[in-house]
């Protein structure tokens, strides 16, 4: 199973595919969707000694002005190294 969950793949299992409005049950990319965006979310909180979790250190960009698009592009290059 992957240790690290990243936007980018999070998106690539989305593709062209409506996650939020899928009315097929029990549709298996929605599944991969969902069960991967919460991984990522666990991943975004975690904490490891001595540095901010992936959230807190995004409120900390946004809060001295950088964008959303730049803190976008940070979190997704922090996931995958």
């Amino acid at each position: 199973m992957n240790d690290q969950y990243t936007v980018k793949e999070l998106t690539s299992i989305e593709g062209q595919h409506d996650v939020y409005h899928c009315n097929q049950p029990d549709c298996p990319t929605c599944k991969a969707f969902w069960e991967y965006a919460t991984r990522l979310r666990e991943q975004a909180e975690r904490k490891e000694p001595g540095r901010l979790s992936t959230k807190e250190w995004i409120s900390a960009r946004y809060l001295d002005g950088m964008t959303v698009r730049e803190i976008a592009f940070n979190v997704d290059w922090l996931m995958t190294r």
